[in-house]
């Protein structure tokens, strides 16, 4: 029968402490490939890897109206519309925005990507051309006051994941947003054709 020593017992104690405390450290799975954001403000253009993005307004609206395409006349909702428009251009290749989010103190919404096509999200961008259109989300009353006090932040991406890669983020003025009854949603335009 083969002794262990005190020595080589402790050793081995302290090399599990040691990596314990280490997996403690180490950092979640969300971490490691969030997005990388490269952050501007409202009225700049904010370049990314395969994208850049301006916001050019926002606004706030109890219902909006769909004003082209086969969609409901009004859609309303049980807190209100966040409009952001905004033009959108790829850089290297035919890509569609497919992720685009706000962020209202700790929350984070996707866009509504239900609205007929040519709509913003979904958009087939020519590389170099810019679009410009309007971005739909659905947010709930006790945002709005929120997002008057600590403003919003908008981010656009392409690709269908933007985990590992840059997102434009887009710092919006919470005085900016106003509440109005209703406003009217557009088709996306490709700048210069109207």
């Amino acid at each position: 029968m083969r002794r262990v020593s005190v020595g080589r017992a402790l050793l081995g104690v302290g090399a599990l402490a040691v990596a314990a405390v280490a997996v403690g450290l180490a950092p979640e799975t969300e971490d490691i490939v969030r997005p990388f954001p490269v952050r501007g403000v409202q009225g700049e253009r904010v370049e990314a890897r395969t994208l850049g993005a301006e916001v050019e307004g926002i606004g706030a609206a109890e219902e909006v109206t769909v004003e082209y395409g086969f969609a409901p006349p009004a859609l309303p909702t049980e807190g209100f519309w966040l409009v952001v428009e905004a033009t959108v251009t790829t850089w290297k290749e035919r890509q569609s925005l497919t992720y685009a989010s706000v962020r209202v103190g700790d929350a984070t919404y996707r866009t509504f990507s239900s609205l007929p096509a040519p709509a913003l999200v979904g958009y087939s961008f020519d590389p170099g051309v810019p679009v410009t259109g309007q971005l739909l989300f659905e947010l709930p009353d006790e945002a709005l006051d929120t997002a008057v006090a600590e403003g919003i932040e908008v981010s656009f991406a392409a690709g269908i994941d933007p985990r590992l890669d840059t997102v434009a983020v887009v710092e919006v003025e919470g005085s900016d947003v106003e509440l109005r009854p209703t406003i009217a949603i557009e088709r996306a335009v490709v700048e210069g054709r109207g």
